[in-house]
């Protein structure tokens, strides 16, 4: 599954902001006193003068920068595996240039040269606009049925009972659904 695909299943903006925030906070107390900081989830609401920083990051390379500022919302994600990877071209192929940015909204796109935020290594971009009805991404020259890293996205940020059988399963732990809603509401 590609960007083109999966950005009409991307949560609205809304909703992706209040499962950041919950599934961050629920990070760091499943994460309070441990030997490891097991931490997925990360945020920063307040990274760039009204802007918020959530960062997705797996441990095995894959990583997801959603920037919330008061025009809209940027998604920069990076799936390692991904069809469009750099890693995954031997050292005599040539890379594709993919326009992951064009027509991406200058202030979206300028937010994204932190150098934290890596902004070359990407493998799917996605933006939304507060006047844009739906998400908008790049179409890009690459096979269809080529992975983006999108889909995984969308698994880190699915639906509260979706994330509860990931938390139970990631923390080996047992907080019911209704425990998480609670919580969450």
């Amino acid at each position: 599954m590609n960007i083109n695909q999966s950005k009409e299943k991307f949560p609205q903006p809304e909703t992706l902001l209040k499962r950041l925030t919950f599934y961050s906070i629920m990070d760091v107390i499943m994460n309070a006193g441990a030997e490891y900081d097991g931490s997925v989830y990360h945020c920063n609401t307040d990274w760039n003068a009204g802007v918020s920083l959530f960062t997705i990051d797996d441990g095995g390379g894959d990583h997801f920068h959603v920037l919330f500022l008061q025009d809209g919302c940027i998604i920069k994600g990076f799936g390692h595996e991904s069809d469009l990877s750099p890693y995954n071209y031997e050292d005599d192929e040539t890379y594709p240039e993919y326009r992951f940015y064009e027509n991406c909204p200058h202030e979206f796109y300028e937010l994204l040269d932190d150098e934290a935020l890596e902004r070359d290594l990407l493998t799917f971009c996605a933006w939304r606009a507060n006047d844009d009805a739906n998400w908008q991404a790049q179409t890009i020259s690459a096979p269809a049925d080529w992975s983006d890293g999108s889909a995984d996205f969308l698994e880190y940020v699915s639906d509260l009972e979706e994330y509860a059988s990931w938390l139970n399963m990631y923390h080996e732990t047992e907080i019911h659904t209704e425990t998480l809603r609670d919580l969450y509401n």
